[in-house]
């Protein structure tokens, strides 16, 4: 790298614009059931505002201090997580200094997890974005807790279709079994019957004239 470009680099470092950077997703999740969370950046001076886009309850919400330039990126990172970004994570800010990201976030395991979002400002050459780093942020750690509500949902409805399934068996079934007792009732009348045949009753037996 020449040294005009090692002073243009840090010419653009110090021209970065302070800001801060918002995230506040639900502390609660369930399991399997996707929800979309949103990261934002604004001027420091706008901390605020960018708090109150974040969404969720501002009190909340955690952030951290960034530097803002024409080319950024957020990521989001969480091993027990799915994580599929909502448009292009790399952005051309122009002249804003303001910015929203978001993702679609699937929780794939029960239990407290930590969903890590992280800035980083890129440099430019000749108005083309580089992968050369101005500025990287300390990450924005969350812990959430992801319950299984959906999971014993998702096994009540199986359950049920199961019942539904095998409601024509039982039906059959019970017809079989009333079946199969009137039968017995009937074999037993006509044993006794047999059992009794030709035997003259006893005094006993015999009603009052």
């Amino acid at each position: 790298m020449t040294q005009a470009r090692c002073d243009d680099l840090v010419q653009q470092q110090r021209e970065l614009e302070a800001g801060v950077a918002a995230f506040n997703p639900d502390r609660a999740m369930t399991l399997n059931k996707p929800v979309r969370l949103t990261l934002t950046i604004g001027a420091q001076a706008d901390a605020a505002a960018v708090v109150r886009t974040a969404g969720g309850t501002p009190g909340q919400a955690s952030t951290v201090g960034i530097r803002i330039g024409r080319y950024m990126t957020a990521t989001l990172t969480g091993s027990a997580f799915n994580i599929v970004p909502v448009g292009d994570p790399q952005r051309d800010l122009g002249a804003s200094s303001a910015e929203t990201w978001q993702w679609d976030v699937t929780p794939l395991s029960r239990g407290p997890q930590t969903l890590q979002a992280q800035i980083e400002t890129f440099a430019e050459s000749e108005g083309q974005r580089t992968r050369i780093s101005l500025f990287r942020s300390d990450p924005v750690a969350i812990d959430v807790t992801v319950t299984g509500e959906q999971a014993r949902a998702d096994a009540i409805n199986q359950a049920n279709r199961e019942l539904e399934t095998s409601k024509p068996l039982l039906d059959n079934l019970a017809i079989w079994l009333g079946s199969l007792a009137a039968l017995i009732l009937a074999a037993g009348i006509v044993w006794w019957r047999i059992r009794n045949f030709g035997r003259r009753p006893k005094d006993d037996d015999k009603k009052p004239e």
